[in-house]
C-alpha cells in the first residue's frame, strides 16, 4: 500500500514537472494567444500582436507591434498601434490580488482619433473596456509607479471624409503613482487614468465643430454636396495643420 502511494505521488510529481516545463517553454505563444483573446473580449476591437515575451521570474512583459482595430462604425483601419510596450511588475504581488507595476514604457505609438455621428472612436473604446473591467476584474487592484508614453503621434479625422485628417506629434506623457496612496485602485480606474491622458492631447472640440460645419454644408442639397465635402476637408486640414509645431 505504501509503495503504491509512493509510486502514485512520484508519478504525479513527474506529470506536474512536465506541465510546468511545458507552460514555461511555451509561455510566449500562450501569452500572445491570451492577449489576442482578451483584448477583443474587453474592447470589442480585434487585435494583432507581432510578438509577446513573458519573463515571469523577472516580472517583465514585452509586446511588440501591437495593433488594435477601430470600433465598429469607423473608417480608419486601426485605432491604436504601438511598436513596443514593456511592462515591469512584481510577480509576488499577484498572490495578493494586486497587479503592481513598477515601470511601463510605450514607444512608437500611433493613436487615431476619429469622429463620426456616433461620437469619438476613442471614447467608445474607453467606455466599453472600462465597463468590462468593472464587471469582470473588480476583485483585483492595480498600482503603477511610472508610466511613460514617448515617440508617438495622433492622427485626427472624420468618418464622413473616410477618416481623412492630419497627423500631430504626441508630446511625451509621464504618469506617476497610480493607486499608490490608496493601496491600489480597480483596473477600470487605472486604465482610464492612463487612456484619458493619451486622449487629452486630441483637439476634440475642433473636430466636433468641423463635423457640424460639414453636415450643414451637405444638408444644403445634393448640388452643393461635392463642394461641401471639398470645403469641409480644406477647413479641417487648415485648422488641424495650425496645431503642428513649426520645425
Amino acid at each position: 500500500m505504501i509503495k503504491k502511494l509512493i509510486t502514485l505521488l512520484f508519478t504525479a510529481g513527474i506529470i506536474l514537472v512536465l506541465i510546468l516545463a511545458f507552460l514555461y517553454l511555451f509561455r510566449n505563444p500562450l501569452c500572445r494567444k491570451a492577449l489576442l483573446t482578451a483584448i477583443p473580449m474587453a474592447s470589442g476591437c480585434q487585435a494583432e500582436i507581432g510578438r509577446a515575451e513573458l519573463f515571469p521570474l523577472q516580472g517583465r512583459l514585452v509586446i511588440t507591434d501591437l495593433r488594435i482595430a477601430n470600433p465598429e462604425g469607423y473608417e480608419s483601419d486601426h485605432m491604436l498601434q504601438t511598436k513596443r510596450l514593456e511592462i515591469m511588475f512584481k510577480p509576488d504581488s499577484l498572490a495578493q490580488g494586486l497587479i503592481e507595476i513598477t515601470d511601463m514604457n510605450m514607444t512608437g505609438t500611433n493613436l487615431v482619433c476619429e469622429l463620426s455621428t456616433n461620437g469619438f472612436n476613442v471614447d467608445a473604446f474607453e467606455q466599453r473596456t472600462a465597463e468590462f473591467l468593472r464587471k469582470n476584474l473588480a476583485f483585483l487592484k492595480v498600482k503603477a509607479d511610472n508610466i511613460n508614453i514617448a515617440d508617438g503621434e495622433i492622427k485626427t479625422g472624420l468618418s464622413s471624409l473616410g477618416g481623412a485628417g492630419v497627423t500631430l506629434p504626441l508630446e511625451e506623457i509621464r504618469i506617476r503613482n497610480i493607486g499608490r496612496a490608496q493601496g491600489g485602485v480597480p483596473p477600470a480606474e487605472a486604465f482610464q487614468a492612463v487612456f484619458s491622458q493619451l486622449t487629452a492631447k486630441v483637439p476634440k472640440a475642433m473636430l466636433e465643430k468641423s463635423l457640424g460645419d460639414l453636415n450643414k454644408s451637405l444638408e444644403s442639397g445634393l448640388d452643393s454636396a461635392a463642394q461641401g465635402l471639398k470645403d469641409g476637408l480644406e477647413s479641417i486640414l487648415n485648422k488641424l495643420d495650425s496645431l503642428v509645431p513649426s520645425p
